[in-house]
This record gives C-alpha cells, structure tokens and sequence, in this order.
C-alpha cells in the first residue's frame, strides 16, 4: 500500500431531483474519509461532482467530459432511459467505471456496475408460482423495457394471456377508465412495473374505484416494498406481493439508518426521508458477475400479519426459494389467505435473448 496514492479522484452525476443520492454520496465520502481504521481507508477519496437540469445527450456528454479531465478514477452516477447509452458508452470507450443504484442495463459492459440487482427473474419466478397464465402487466418506460421484454418472451413460451399497457401519460381519470374497462374484462390480476411515484398514484385510484378487495391480486415490480403505502390495501382485502432488497433489521442498515436520521436538512438535502438508493453493503453481500451485474446474494421471504411482517421463507443461488411453515394449514379453509399482503424477495438469473410478442 506504500506505493499507493494518497487520494484518489472521484466522480458523481446527478440529474435533477435526485437529492437523496446525493446526500448518500457525500456521506459515503465522508465517512469512508473519517474512518478510524486506516486499513480499511488507506487514502482519501476526493469528489468532484456535477449536477444536471437534464438528462439529454448534450447534458450528459459535457459533464462527462468535465469529469473526465479531472482524472477521475470512477464516477458514481445515475442515469434514465435518456441518457443511459450515452453514458455507459463513454464509459466503456474511456475504461471508466460507472457504479451505479439506476436500473440495470440491457446490454453488457465491463466498465458498469450495477448496485441495483435485475428483477425479471424474480418476477418469473413468482409468476410461476403463482400459476398465473392471464394477466394485466402495467408498465412505464422510465427503467427501460426489460422486464416488458422477458415477460412478453415467456409468454410467448408459455401461452400466456398478457395484456401490456403503458400507462406512463395517464392521468388520474384515464387510470380510472382504464380499470374500470379491464374489471368489464374480469381482469382480476395485475402486475404493476412503474417508478415509485406513479405506482403510488395509480395505487391510489385502485382504491378509489373499489378494485383493491377480495379477488384481486396486484404483483408490484419494486425492490422496496417496503416504502410504498398499502394500509387500505390491507384492509381491503386484496392480496399485493412485492419485493424487498434491503433487510432494515441488520445492524449495518440501522447504524446508517440512524445516522442519516441525525443529518441537517439544510446541509444535506433529502435527508428529511429515509434513503431510497442504499450504499453498497446494505443490500447484503455485494458482488458482481464480468458484466457487472449483482450475484451470489442472498433474499428473505416476507408475509405480512396483522402485527406486522414475519418472514417464511429465504432465496439463495444454491436452494433458491425455500418456504418455511410456521402453522399448518386447515384443511381448505382459504380464509388465512384473505386480507394479507406478502413479501417475496426472489432474485433469479437474468433471461436473454428476448422476443417481444403482441
């Protein structure tokens, strides 16, 4: 280690509204620059930081360009479906790394990692569990078209009746329309890929049109579960499934999460709310394929009672999902499946070579 440099240059590009990546940006910078054990910290990170109005190539190619004279080493960075090749493009034309919470790209790139695990295999799987082989998938566009593409492309495999709807330019009435025209269907069962913001919208018109009691079941394509607000899908009694990447209960996440709780809004803006994008570590063990995608981690199995979440199960790369009975059933008696919500965090591998079909 002697002959490594003192401080090492660092790169960040945040878009707009992006505040709270930011501020875990800085605190990981900080706290990695304060550490008490110079083991574990033999030089200093130094950032230099860019922040853009928008995500447009022009943007997105002068600010990578500042940071690319400055001699960084990688850049800690977020990206959308605007700027995502541009980017990764550069990155990879300039052997500069790009670490990454956005969505997983569809392409590969040595020079990308990717802290955010992919989801279509989870979401399969489920599926598969489930038994279901006629759906609603409502999606937006703003992660891009992966998990449209891979379910589309199992589909086709196995016959299944999918109806794909972007919703991302419905308002609150054309949500409405849209449900009520899908319940003349008898379409009972939905699986909703959107950002958090229009997932919590569309959940509410859900209740507003009365679609969120028994006999439905609405699958959300989300990694925290966790922070979206389904009390009155609870008592509704329909059944939600979700997924959940971070385990608030390890002592790392809630050393973090205390600490983020005790920032100065003023200084560190976004901080008046838990974290939505985690450092790395706080989603377990952290690895990475040659391509750069998250592998070998390890998920608990969630079902929400009355008095809160209780795990039942676990998914690792060796047993995969694994469900665990802490009460037996009675019989055919389906009440305990009424009026619950359950949490199921299945990662499985990424599916390739998918083939869209109408």
């Amino acid at each position: 280690m002697g002959a490594f440099p003192s401080s090492v240059q660092i790169g960040g590009l945040f878009i707009r509204n992006t505040d709270q990546e930011y501020t875990a940006f800085r605190l990981a910078i900080f706290l990695h620059n304060t550490s008490p054990n110079a083991s574990e910290a033999p030089f200093n990170l130094v950032p230099h930081v860019d922040n853009i109005e928008t995500a447009n190539s022009f943007a997105v190619t002068n600010a990578f360009c500042s940071q690319y004279s400055r001699g960084v080493f990688a850049i800690f960075g977020l990206y959308d479906k605007r700027s995502v090749h541009t980017l990764t493009s550069f990155c990879s034309a300039l052997h500069i790394s790009l670490i990454t919470p956005s969505f997983p790209t569809e392409g590969e790139s040595q020079f990308v990692l990717q802290l955010r695990p992919s989801l279509q295999g989870a979401l399969l799987s489920l599926l598969g569990h489930y038994k279901w082989n006629r759906f609603v998938f409502l999606y937006d566009t703003d992660r891009g078209y992966s998990i449209l593409q891979a379910i589309m492309e199992t589909a086709g495999e196995k016959s299944w009746q999918v109806s794909a709807i972007c919703v991302e330019n419905f308002n609150d009435a054309s949500y409405r329309q849209l449900l009520e025209d899908l319940d003349r269907r008898q379409e009972k069962k939905f699986v909703i890929d959107c950002e958090i913001e229009r997932l919590q919208n569309l959940l509410e018109q859900i209740v507003s049109v009365g679609k969120h009691v028994k006999n439905y079941h609405y699958i959300l394509a989300n990694l925290g579960f966790k922070d979206i607000s389904l009390d009155r899908f609870m008592h509704g009694g329909a059944n939600v499934t979700g997924f959940q990447l971070v385990d608030f209960n390890t002592p790392m996440v809630a050393k973090l999460m205390q600490r983020w709780k005790k920032l100065d809004q003023r200084e560190y803006p976004g901080s008046e709310t838990p974290p939505k994008v985690r450092i790395q570590g706080l989603t377990g063990n952290v690895q990475f394929d040659h391509y750069g995608r998250r592998v070998n981690y390890s998920m608990d199995v969630f079902e929400l009672k009355s008095n809160g979440p209780r795990k039942i199960g676990y998914w690792n790369d060796m047993d995969k999902l694994v469900l665990i009975q802490h009460e037996p059933t009675l019989g055919n008696d389906t009440s305990a499946l009424e009026n619950r919500t359950v949490i199921v965090t299945t990662i499985m591998p990424l599916m390739k070579n998918p083939i869209l079909r109408n």
